[in-house]
């Protein structure tokens, strides 16, 4: 099987190539702004280092969020644009499937897991998952203040907590006084194309019939309206 991933949908942008039973290209720069600009040649390179055209690609996959509203339409919209140029499936996935991916499976028995990704805002994206990797409740964007309440209202204020994701070391802050000793941290690796691509091969392997490529927002992006009445879209 060969396969391109990309992740446009955080503070990076990365993109591997899956071909032979593994990873044989990758690369991933640190950016919070240009990725419309360097996401082309990023693929066109892993490309070339796999030695594959576009043509000869049978799945593209992309992150579809929650995250960067600018990265997430960047990285769909050149998804949509190679899967209709090679006419190949589009296989979406969300930033917090990508990040149960990297967690270690004993981590699951050890009660309720909540990934919790940053914003830079004062808010969380936030998904809680039970012992049995399903979902508790949907993910919302979570004020900080809110946090701690949230999380009991879905697993009780007895549960033992694991904390997973980029958001969690400002979010421990606000919750160690609510949680205490039934508060765990996991650390894990930042996952990027290279866990995506594994990840997607995996559920294609399994029969799973892809996500709908479709944008994962949990909130509105910011707006302005500037002196001429035009509106601005902040990341």
């Amino acid at each position: 099987m060969a396969l391109l991933a990309f992740d446009v949908a955080g503070n990076a942008c990365s993109a591997a190539v899956w071909s032979g039973g593994g990873v044989v290209s990758h690369v991933s720069e640190d950016m919070e702004r240009g990725q419309a600009e360097r996401l082309a040649p990023m693929l066109q390179s892993v490309m070339d280092r796999a030695a594959l055209a576009f043509s000869q690609l049978q799945i593209i996959a992309v992150t579809l969020g929650p995250g960067s509203f600018t990265g997430i339409r960047i990285g769909l919209s050149m998804a949509k644009g190679l899967a209709l140029a090679t006419g190949r499936p589009l296989h979406g996935v969300t930033t917090f499937e990508l990040q149960m991916a990297v967690l270690p499976a004993a981590i699951w028995g050890d009660g309720p897991v909540m990934i919790i990704l940053e914003t830079k805002r004062d808010d969380f994206y936030v998904q809680i998952y039970g012992p049995n990797q399903r979902p508790l409740g949907p993910a919302a964007a979570i004020p900080s203040r809110a946090l701690a309440s949230y999380v009991t209202d879905l697993t009780g204020s007895e549960d033992a907590l694991t904390l997973a994701g980029n958001g969690v070391k400002r979010a421990l802050t606000g919750m160690d006084n609510k949680f205490g000793s039934r508060l765990y941290r996991q650390v894990s690796a930042i996952p990027d194309a290279r866990d995506l691509a594994q990840l997607v091969v995996a559920e294609a392997g399994s029969g799973r019939s892809p996500a709908p490529p479709n944008p994962f927002y949990l909130r509105p992006p910011d707006v302005q309206r500037s002196h001429s009445n035009q509106r601005h879209v902040k990341r």
